[in-house]
């Protein structure tokens, strides 16, 4: 079975051969009383050798279904969330999925376990170009998430697992950093609403080899054959982007570079709390 679905520009939406119209006059408004009750239900179903293809302005995806059970998954506000177990690909990339609450309405809430290997960050790069129009990498992920969207506070995750990303290369016209292998072990919180900033908080380990910094306006650079942080980090994104850490620094074969200043160290330990921002 193939499902083929497409969000154009306009607003309007395909399934397979339907296209639904984004942009409608407005109708008579009949009262909520007059309105029939209904909704949808995935008592329980299984799905096997399914492919979903989705794209839109800024995302082209592939899920391949291999196998999926679903269960309790409905549309009616008062029901209990539903379970989701999937083992299949996204865009070619291993995806496993473990839902143990799968909630539509009132707002869309996800939890469970996760792992998805060497998905291509290329994917997701034009959802990102006003803030990071660089956003390259094929990243892994293995633990448990939340993802919660609703009108009102945006898209929020939280995520506690493992994160290992190859060639990562993220950037604006700010800053830039680079790494031959970037990884993560511990809690990860994301939050973006309309009209306010991107947060990124997290409470783990970050370790990377090979890795490079360069602050444009600080005409500042770095770069490290081995660094780990362990601790508290804080990002916020607008326009400009500020960075708040707390936690413990061990370096190796570091070279630092400033206007009137470079500094090498063949290995540093460092206890620090920093916060700066750029612009």
């Amino acid at each position: 079975m193939s499902i083929d679905i497409e969000q154009y520009e306009d607003g309007r939406w395909r399934f397979g051969s339907y296209t639904m119209q984004g942009n409608t006059a407005e109708k008579d408004v009949v009262e909520d009383d007059q309105v029939p009750a209904w909704g949808f239900l995935a008592d329980q179903v299984r799905i096997e050798n399914c492919t979903v293809h989705f794209r839109s302005p800024d995302l082209d995806l592939t899920l391949v279904v291999d196998k999926a059970d679903l269960a309790g998954i409905t549309t009616r506000e008062s029901e209990q969330a539903g379970h989701l177990i999937l083992q299949g690909s996204l865009n070619n990339s291993y995806l496993k999925l473990d839902l143990d609450r799968v909630q539509i309405v009132p707002e869309l809430l996800l939890t469970g376990d996760v792992k998805v290997a060497d998905f291509n960050l290329d994917i997701i790069a034009d959802l990102l170009r006003d803030v990071l129009p660089v956003f390259k990498g094929a990243v892994g992920l293995n633990g448990k998430v939340l993802f919660n969207q609703s009108s009102f506070n945006g898209i929020k995750v939280e995520y506690d697992g493992t994160i290992g990303v190859t060639g990562p290369d993220i950037g604006s016209k700010s800053f830039s950093t680079r790494a031959e292998k970037l990884g993560w072990q511990g809690k990860v919180y994301y939050q973006s609403a309309l009209d306010s900033p991107i947060v990124i908080t997290t409470d783990g380990t970050l370790s990377a080899d090979h890795y490079n910094l360069e602050l444009a306006g600080a005409q500042f650079s770095t770069t490290e054959s081995r660094i780990e942080l362990t601790g508290k980090n804080s990002v916020t994104v607008t326009e400009s982007v500020s960075v708040e850490n707390d936690g413990l620094l061990q370096v190796e074969g570091a070279h630092m570079s400033l206007p009137s200043y470079e500094l090498d160290e063949k290995s540093l330990s460092w206890k620090v709390r920093v916060l700066y921002a750029v612009s």
